[in-house]
């Protein structure tokens, strides 16, 4: 799963530890760190506790660092041998995603472009 710190960080890491036990699989919960990214503290907190669920839960944990969420995503899905990324949903309004800035789920699908 990639988790951002967003409030829906937690329901993420619960949906992939269900996924994993029905597969018998091991499972990792990341999180892509770039240099133009800002969070508060609530954020930081969130993401923690995220990571903390994720190794309670039997999880492995990790923090990667770039420059793009779905460019270092897709990379560490082909360097882990990853068959399936798990992300949340875009709060960002639809007209916003389709003419600014795509999500980073969109972005995932469309080979990180």
């Amino acid at each position: 799963g990639l988790v951002s710190g967003s409030e829906g960080s937690e329901q993420l890491v619960r949906l992939c530890a269900q996924m994993a036990e029905r597969r018998h699989a091991r499972w990792l919960v990341a999180h892509v760190e770039t240099p133009h990214q800002s969070r508060d503290a609530a954020a930081e907190q969130r993401l923690s506790q995220a990571f903390q669920l994720a190794e309670s839960l039997g999880g492995e944990t990790l923090t990667v660092y770039g420059h793009d969420i779905a460019q270092e995503a897709l990379r560490l899905a082909l360097a882990r041998n990853i068959t399936r990324v798990i992300v949340g949903r875009s709060r960002r309004p639809l007209w916003y995603r389709r003419l600014i800035e795509p999500s980073v789920a969109t972005r995932l699908l469309t080979g990180g472009g």
